[in-house]
């Protein structure tokens, strides 16, 4: 599958969508969104900050995730018409994060993550989670790298099976930046 970031939920008719999920968090200030964390999208930059060492980036569709707070990622992505959200990193070569580690409580918890093969996954748990025991069950199932992404596991979250048969819908009360996968 190959990704592009959003602002908006695309049309489920459209065949080639295969799943959609949230990217980057954000805050509201004096009744404006402001993205938290780098975001570009397409080389526009939209947000800038390097705290959250997580981050997803997309050139040409394609996908990688990483955890570097380095400028120069920005700076790149930017130069090559790519896109890339910072968010919280929760595993690093195998290793918790833990600096990143400013939620706090039991929620339910989601993420994109990594294997050693280098194969992209998301993941998400259907019980509430710290965000330590989050990360250390990904390294027990032998995840290099991981992202946190925010609001939790959804109720309800649209994909489409391998056979191209369509699964529920994106639904979501807060208007999130989103990353949308097609064939």
């Amino acid at each position: 599958l190959k990704a592009h970031f959003t602002d908006t939920v695309p049309d489920y008719s459209d065949s080639s969508i295969y799943f959609i999920t949230r990217s980057s968090d954000y805050r509201i200030k004096n009744d404006q969104k402001h993205i938290i964390g780098d975001y570009i999208v397409n080389g526009k930059i939209i947000a800038e900050s390097l705290w959250r060492a997580g981050f997803m980036s997309v050139i040409d569709g394609n996908v990688q995730i990483g955890v570097s707070r380095s400028p120069k990622i920005r700076k790149h992505i930017a130069e090559n018409s790519g896109s890339m959200f910072r968010q919280i990193a929760l595993v690093s070569a195998g290793t918790r994060c833990d600096e990143q580690f400013v939620l706090k409580g039991k929620v339910t918890r989601c993420a994109y993550a990594r294997d050693i093969e280098g194969n992209l996954y998301f993941v998400e748990t259907e019980n509430p989670e710290t965000l330590y025991g989050f990360a250390d069950a990904l390294i027990e199932y032998g995840f290099a790298d991981a992202i946190y992404i925010t609001g939790g596991s959804q109720k309800e979250c649209f994909y489409r099976s391998e056979d191209g048969t369509a699964h529920g819908k994106y639904t979501d009360e807060k208007p999130h930046e989103l990353v949308v996968w097609t064939k």
